[in-house]
């Protein structure tokens, strides 16, 4: 296992988390002004409310991370930045949450990956086939083909995003907002992560980005049951847990 993936609270490990976050949404890629975030630290209303999760390697970096911003008094960012079609009222308020900060050391990503993980442009889209991954429509022997090498190279989606299912299993959440450029949204259909539908237009936040829901339930029927790749992807992450999240 290259990554391990555990929730955070150690103020410490979180210092560490605001660094890398800096790092990316700041300096990389310029998402964030860096004088709205003094001492190198990105964070902001939501953090407080949030579960942060971190993807560790072999020497205990933290080279990874991504949030859970659950419900409170500051309410959810895409419903801030975002117009949504749909009435958010008549979704189960308590039990949803935002997965939110997605971001990853460069020294872990691929450079070709870069366009999916934060885009190339606001008017650049990829195209939906890869060597390296299988496509939209791909089959579980796709996935068997990619080969042992090739699926290092992704491994960190599968570690953080099968702990943000387990997380979300253990507090009782139900549905995720996400707020995903195209371009990532297509990368993780390709690693059978297809539960998320769009509940409004494109707009230009961060880049180019579009709102999206997904109910966790339908994630597990049409995702997890029809996958075989992608459940044994979760399971090798996630261990003895996995047996007790999600039964025979």
């Amino acid at each position: 296992m290259l990554f391990t993936v555990n929730r955070v609270t150690d103020p410490k490990e979180m210092t560490e988390i605001y660094q890398l976050r800096y790092k990316v949404y700041c300096e990389e890629w310029g998402f964030e002004k860096p004088e709205d975030h003094p001492g190198k630290i990105e964070k902001d209303v939501y953090d407080e409310h949030s579960m942060h999760l971190a993807a560790k390697d072999k020497s205990g970096t933290i080279i990874g991370t991504v949030r859970l911003v659950l419900h409170s008094k500051e309410g959810f960012p895409i419903e801030k930045h975002m117009e949504l079609d749909i009435n958010t009222e008549e979704l189960p308020r308590k039990s949803l949450s935002e997965i939110s900060r997605f971001a990853i050391s460069n020294e872990y990503r691929r450079r070709a990956e870069d366009a999916y993980y934060y885009g190339r442009g606001e008017d650049t889209e990829i195209d939906d086939t890869d060597e390296d991954t299988p496509g939209p429509g791909a089959s579980d022997a796709d996935f068997a083909d990619t080969g042992k090498d090739k699926r290092r190279k992704h491994e960190i989606i599968y570690a953080l995003y099968s702990a943000i299912w387990s997380e979300s299993k253990q507090i009782g959440l139900t549905h995720w907002y996400a707020i995903m450029a195209r371009n990532f949204h297509v990368l993780i259909k390709r690693y059978g992560i297809r539960c998320f539908q769009p509940i409004g237009d494109t707009v230009n936040y961060h880049g180019l980005r579009t709102p999206h829901l997904a109910e966790i339930k339908k994630f597990e029927s049409e995702n997890l049951e029809k996958n075989d790749a992608l459940r044994q992807e979760f399971k090798d992450h996630l261990g003895p847990a996995w047996d007790q999240l999600y039964p025979p």
